[in-house]
């Protein structure tokens, strides 16, 4: 959306007028296409945190990015140039339109490749930390289920020295 609102400001400002087709079409593409990147980088990133669980955030967004990042960057680039190239189209409003959606396109990539990782690394620091706590969990667990233990088989001894202090000898 802060793409979408970006591509819409920097249209008007270069005097571009809204029409219907601008209007009522172009923000259901607008957020098709930019959904469309955001698929791409959370599959891979899904892919890339079932691997290597664990890891820095750093190099999760970065291996992330190595794996979608040149599909969203050639789609997003074929998309806008496609859009541009119709420009040629004499017809006014669709040159708008035209204009408008390959610059929609490019704002949508640069979201995409700059505020999406970000928030990735905040999802990878938000693992890493569950991480961290769930292992200081587990060894709390682990810690308390032992001393149980001890005690269970202290309690056992007890029993089983008193219950042979009392047995009447044979």
């Amino acid at each position: 959306l802060a793409g979408n609102a970006a591509a819409y400001g920097l249209i008007a400002l270069a005097g571009y007028k809204y029409n219907a087709t601008m209007t009522q079409a172009l923000p259901f593409l607008a957020l098709g296409l930019g959904v469309d990147d955001l698929f791409l980088l959370l599959h891979a990133y899904k892919g890339v945190m079932k691997h290597f669980r664990g890891g820095k955030k750093e190099v999760l967004v970065a291996l992330t990015l190595m794996e979608a990042g040149s599909s969203v960057t050639i789609t997003s680039f074929a998309n806008a140039c496609v859009f541009f190239a119709s420009y040629m189209i004499p017809i006014e409003a669709l040159q708008a339109f035209s204009v408008s959606a390959g610059t929609i396109v490019l704002f949508n990539w640069l979201t995409a490749m700059t505020l999406i990782p970000f928030m990735l690394g905040v999802w990878a620091q938000l693992f890493e930390t569950r991480a961290a706590v769930d292992v200081s969990l587990k060894d709390a667990i682990a810690e308390l289920s032992l001393e149980k233990k001890r005690d269970a088989a202290a309690a056992v001894q007890g029993a089983r020295a008193a219950a042979d202090r009392t047995a009447p000898a044979a």
